[in-house]
């Protein structure tokens, strides 16, 4: 290891914060997983969604939804990004499903706490 290494992704997510740029290896590694979030997003939720819907549980299609978003923002802060980045992300790619309006009627009992979480973070 040399003495004077650069901050890495994996010397965690609060690097950016700080103001530390991105090395251009790195700068890859977080290119890579927003294609890689954008991609599952985008063609694995509408069979997902499609399989739910069919079950006609409405907690099961709000628990899918809810999981995804928190699952995208783990995510994007594993690699460290901004949490908000990837929840963001995976809303976006889920308002573009067949099932948008679904969604909306859900999640409007949460979107009260869900906004007071995003703008205390």
């Amino acid at each position: 290891m040399r003495a004077g290494r650069t901050a890495g992704i994996a010397d965690g997510p609060d690097r950016l914060a700080r103001g530390d740029a991105l090395d251009p290896e790195n700068a890859l590694l977080a290119l890579g997983a927003v294609a890689a979030l954008v991609l599952v997003v985008r063609y694995g939720m509408g069979p997902l969604l499609t399989v739910i819907a069919r079950s006609k549980a409405d907690e099961v299609f709000t628990a899918a939804a809810l999981l995804v978003v928190i699952g995208s923002a783990l995510a994007m802060h594993a690699v460290g990004l901004s949490m908000a980045m990837g929840a963001f992300i995976a809303g976006v790619l889920m308002a573009d499903t067949e099932f948008r309006h679904q969604l909306e009627t859900d999640i409007e009992p949460f979107r009260g706490l869900l906004l007071g979480l995003f703008f205390m973070g």
